[in-house]
């Protein structure tokens, strides 16, 4: 009983076991290059939506200028 269930374990570990690692290894190569694909394009959303921001800071700016001129000094 025990040299069929190790007999099994050989067959198992030199023809399944490297077909399956294969197969797993396999797809995990393909996956990342759509998970690339949205990874560019929520960085080029973020990267607008940082720009904006950029730009209200400097309006924000520019009217505390006008408005209090010491704030920087105050506040910087």
């Amino acid at each position: 009983m025990s040299d069929s269930i190790f007999v099994l374990l050989i067959i198992f570990g030199v023809v399944v076991l490297p077909y399956w690692l294969k197969l797993h290894y396999q797809k995990n190569k393909t996956n990342p290059s759509t998970k690339d694909d949205v990874n560019i394009d929520e960085l080029q959303s973020l990267k607008a939506c940082a720009e904006d921001l950029e730009q209200r800071v400097q309006n924000l700016e520019s009217i505390l200028d006008v408005e209090a001129p010491n704030w920087r000094r105050k506040y910087g």
